[in-house]
Formats: C-alpha cells, structure tokens, sequence
C-alpha cells in the first residue's frame, strides 16, 4: 500500500490530468463527467485505482447531496453511481 501522502499527490494531479469531456465543449462539466474523468485519471497515475475512485466517488456525492431540490440530488446520485459502475 502507497503512503497516505502519495495519495494525496495523486489526487491533487488528478485535477490536471484529464480535463472533463465538457470543459472541453466550452460549459461547466455536470458532477457525473467530473466522477468519470476523476476515475480516469486515477487509473491513469496509479497502479491500484480503487482508494483513490473511492474518494472520487465520495467527493461525487456529497456535492450531488448539496445540491437544492430533491429530484436533482436523487437524478445526480443515480448518475454519479451509473458512471461508477461503467467506468
């Protein structure tokens, strides 16, 4: 197991290393395509994903639970565990 600090690392990079498919497109990226490029880019840096697509997926959720309405918190959750179980 890699030391939590390496961890860290990776996760910060993350963020740098494979923009989301419509921040590309020129509109802000919806939380499922940030899960789903987050979970690329951890398979991408690290040799044993799954720590790190936890904490994806984690960080995934609780800002869809932020989220104002009930139905976009329920729609966001589902999509962000359709994207987990694809990706």
């Amino acid at each position: 197991m890699k030391p939590p600090r390496l961890l860290a690392v990776a996760a910060a990079l993350l963020a740098f290393a494979i923009p989301s498919t419509s921040s590309l497109a020129g509109r802000p990226a919806t939380i499922p395509e940030d899960a789903l490029a987050g979970i690329r880019g951890c398979r991408v840096l690290l040799a044993h994903p799954a720590s790190c697509e936890r904490t994806v997926i984690r960080t995934a959720n609780r800002r869809c639970r932020h989220l104002r309405t009930q139905r976009a918190r329920t729609n966001c959750l589902r999509a962000v565990r359709r994207v987990a179980n694809r990706a």
